[in-house]
């Protein structure tokens, strides 16, 4: 456990903004948890440092404040998907 003894900010950065798009383009449970217009929103805003922030911030928001019976069928599936994929990768070897 650590405790802050001055002033501290936690979560001083995400990702590459281009890294996030990747991930919402390849993992659709991920998707599926920000939603489509926050993933909209952030991929339009590229090149633009204010509305990027506008925007993670919201697919940050939409993430975390999503109702835990979505947060567990979205990971249910993708434990699924990649235990099926992990599956499929070792009878193709």
């Amino acid at each position: 456990m650590a405790i802050a003894l001055t002033r501290f900010q936690g979560l001083c950065g995400f990702r590459p903004v281009e890294e996030i798009l990747g991930f919402l383009q390849a993992v659709p449970e991920f998707h599926a948890l920000v939603g489509r217009d926050a993933a909209e929103e952030l991929r339009s805003s590229v090149g633009d440092e204010v509305r990027t922030s506008q925007a993670l911030k919201k697919c940050f928001s939409k993430m975390m404040s999503c109702e835990k019976k979505v947060f567990v069928d979205e990971l249910n599936e993708l434990v699924k998907r990649v235990t099926q994929e992990g599956e499929e990768a070792k009878r193709t070897q």
